[in-house]
């Protein structure tokens, strides 16, 4: 195709004609990895944000678990300072 180009037409023209289809098909094949890096950065999105979404699932479970001990501590610690404080009085 190029040397039908240069045969065919004034070398200016085809030069040109040459530079034109070249510019057309790097701007094609830089668009298509910009949308191949943007579909891989939305899946690697997704994976982090369902990550993220599972960790935060783990860690409320975590604190209310803790909260739940807290609390049963904090019974026997009453408990305790009650016996304490009546076994002195007796």
């Amino acid at each position: 195709m190029n040397i039908d180009v240069f045969q065919n037409l004034a070398y200016p023209i085809a030069v040109s004609a040459i530079l034109f289809f070249s510019i057309i098909s790097f701007i094609k094949n830089f668009l298509k990895e910009i949308r191949e890096r943007d579909k891989n950065n939305e899946q690697l999105r997704n994976e982090y944000i369902s990550y993220l979404q599972k960790c935060n699932s783990e860690l409320a479970s975590s604190i209310k678990e803790n909260t739940e001990a807290l609390n049963r501590f904090s019974k026997i610690l009453e408990i305790i300072n009650y016996k304490l404080e009546n076994d002195g009085t007796d």
